[in-house]
Order: C-alpha cells, then sequence, then structure tokens
C-alpha cells in the first residue's frame, strides 16, 4: 500500500521514478502509459481517425425515413468515433476535423495534437441528405466535483497532456492544455460545431461509460492497486477522491448518475438557433466488451460491472420518466447483444458488431 507522502510526491499517481507501474498482462503496441493510448487503442484506430479508411469497406446500412434529411449527433468516447467512422466509411466519404471551436467571448479551444482523434467530426451521406456529426468528451466523471484521481489520470503524463484541446484567448495568447468537464464542453464549446450543421433536425446520441470505467481502471492499475471500488486506502480517498463506495453500483447510483445528468440537462438545454430543431434525444448504454484484461489484470471484470450498473440506473431512470431522463429513448446496446470474445477489440468491437449496433441506433430512432 502507498503511504501519503509517495502519494503527494508523486502527484497521485504511480510514476516510472515512483516504482513499478500497472501490471501488464501482454505485450502492448503502445504506450501503457499514455491514457490516450490506452483509450483509443493502436495507431492503426488513429490511421482510420485521420482519414485513411478501414482494410474493408463496411456493408452500407439502410437510413431508415426518420432519419433522412437530418442531422444525427453522436455525443461520446472512441467506440461512438469507430460508430462514426462505420458510418461514413460504409458510404464512402471521408470525415471533416472541426479542430478549432470558439465560446461567445472569442476564446478558442484548438485541436492541434497530432492524431487530433478527440477533435469533432462531421461526414455527409448525400443519397440520403444525412449529415453526423461526432463530438468526444472524457465522461461526465469530469463533470464537477471532479474528483483529482480522473483529471491527475488525463494529465499527469506530460508526454500526453498535448493530446487535450489547446485553450487560446482573444489575442492569441495560448492559456494550455486543458482538462474539460463534459457538461462545459457541452454549453460553452460544442455549441460552435454544432452552429456549422445544416438547417436541419437533430437526433442527439449521447453516452458516457469508457472514460469513467476504463480510466478508473488505468488509474488503479498505475497505482499498482486491485481492479476493484473498495481500495481501503485513506490516502485515496482523502488526497484523490476515490470513491467512497464499496461496489460499484452504490458509486455509480450515488456519484455517476448525478454528473450523467447534468450532462444530459445541458444537451437538452442547448439553444441552436432557427433551423435545427432537436426531434429526438438517445442515449445508448455500453455493450459487454472488453472480455480479457488487456494491459491490466482484472479491467475486464470491473468495466463489465460498471457498464452493467450505468445501463440498469438510466433504465430506472427512463422508465421512472424523471427529467432530463423521461423524454430520453434508449439504444440499449448492452441489453441487446452479448458479444463473444472474437467479436470485441480490447474495449472496443469488430466492424460486424458495429454494424449490428448501427442497425439498433437507427430502428430506436423511430419514436
Amino acid at each position: 500500500m502507498l503511504s501519503l507522502i509517495t502519494l503527494l510526491l508523486c502527484g497521485g499517481l504511480l510514476l516510472p521514478q515512483c516504482g513499478s507501474g500497472m501490471k501488464i498482462a501482454r505485450p502492448l503496441q503502445y504506450d501503457p502509459d499514455n491514457i490516450f493510448d490506452y483509450m483509443y487503442g493502436s495507431e492503426q484506430s488513429f490511421q482510420e481517425t485521420m482519414g485513411k479508411g478501414t482494410e474493408h469497406t463496411p456493408a452500407k446500412p439502410s437510413v431508415p425515413a426518420h432519419l433522412r434529411d437530418h442531422n444525427l449527433v453522436m455525443l461520446g468516447d472512441s467506440n461512438d468515433r469507430k460508430i462514426f467512422l462505420h458510418i461514413c466509411d460504409s458510404y464512402d466519404v471521408i470525415p471533416h476535423q472541426i479542430r478549432t471551436l470558439t465560446d461567445n467571448e472569442g476564446r478558442q479551444l484548438q485541436y492541434r495534437y497530432k492524431h487530433k482523434a478527440a477533435a469533432p467530426q462531421t461526414c455527409y451521406v448525400p443519397e440520403y441528405n444525412l449529415t453526423i456529426m461526432l463530438l468526444q468528451h472524457f465522461g461526465v466523471t469530469s463533470v464537477s466535483p471532479a474528483p483529482k484521481w480522473h483529471k491527475q489520470s488525463i494529465t499527469w503524463n506530460p508526454g500526453q497532456t498535448n493530446q487535450l484541446p489547446m485553450h487560446v484567448l482573444p489575442n492569441g495568447k495560448d492559456e494550455g492544455y486543458e482538462y474539460i468537464p463534459s457538461d462545459e464542453l457541452v454549453r460553452r464549446w460544442f455549441p460552435s460545431a454544432l452552429k456549422q450543421l445544416p438547417r436541419a433536425p437533430i437526433t442527439f446520441v449521447a453516452q458516457s461509460s469508457l472514460w469513467d470505467s476504463a480510466v478508473s481502471a488505468f488509474f488503479l492499475g498505475k497505482m499498482n492497486k486491485s481492479i476493484t471500488m473498495d481500495q481501503g486506502d485513506d490516502g485515496l480517498y482523502t488526497q484523490l477522491d476515490w470513491p467512497r463506495s464499496a461496489h460499484v453500483d452504490g458509486h455509480v447510483l450515488t456519484e455517476w448518475l448525478p454528473q450523467a445528468t447534468v450532462f444530459l440537462d445541458a444537451i437538452k438545454n442547448l439553444q441552436l438557433g432557427e433551423g435545427r430543431p432537436v426531434e429526438r434525444f438517445l442515449w445508448r448504454t455500453n455493450s459487454n466488451c472488453p472480455l480479457d484484461d488487456g494491459p491490466i489484470q482484472g479491467q475486464s471484470v470491473f468495466i463489465n460491472r460498471y457498464s452493467d450498473a450505468q445501463a440498469k440506473v438510466v433504465r430506472a431512470e427512463v422508465k421512472a420518466g424523471k427529467q432530463p431522463w423521461g423524454s430520453v429513448r434508449l439504444v440499449d446496446w448492452r441489453a441487446a447483444y452479448a458479444h463473444k470474445a472474437d467479436e470485441c477489440d480490447g474495449i472496443h468491437y469488430q466492424q460486424s458488431a458495429y454494424a449490428r449496433y448501427v442497425k439498433l441506433l437507427f430502428s430506436s430512432a423511430n419514436y
């Protein structure tokens, strides 16, 4: 067990000079100390994001009538990015990245880093007059009061902070790379991208899962801790705000759900001006990958417990009709499919799994 002194000296994480790192279960094709490599995947994933395409063009999904002549906006993580790319690739259209966002005061958020995997993206499917937009965020755990362990997991390594967006003042001065809460991204920055959409109805599909659960596993791995919610380490609780809940279910209900509600409420209160009416709000659950531990021993069971707890509380909120959840339609990927190991790619999925999800998404949007 780490002492408080070690925690403080090492910035709350096991840096290389502070002892051994995470428990490695198999060789990696990426840097295990870089959370963006851990969350986004190997170099191939980055190449796909840069518009170089996948090895095989997936079959074209049939876009239903209720999404034609529309905007479809996905707010989520790297699985949503891969779903977005799956649809764009299937219609042989190249995504366009939006690397600069502007707020109402003239400040800018610039996506400058090499791979730009988290930058907003759009693609246009002309045969259905459908514009798809991808907006990525770092999980609702970032919503105030964001715990220190989450922020430090994303910002501790100087070699990875340049993969965060850069905050630029109206006078052009750089204010540094920023860890930005999910609800702030929605309220302050994403409207700049959303107002670039065509004047057409909007369907939002939001979610938050891996940047909550997998980042938790990453953090515990870096701390050389067992991958479980109950840690029994006062240093983690008092210095780094690790959850006091002994079980994932309790944490998700009492901490994650209120943060997810703030995030959803921010989306539902967006003012996008005339010509872009919001027709639907959907929330997707996370399915059952990973099914093996990958770089962190114990992560697959932990992430699945987390995803299951997230799905259960959201189902209950929607069923109870509580606002802002009452008018939300679930895209319940977790309930619809139990994937086999060969359909997983770590915390991501194979193309066949994404193809099935797209069908589920399109059918769930019909209400």
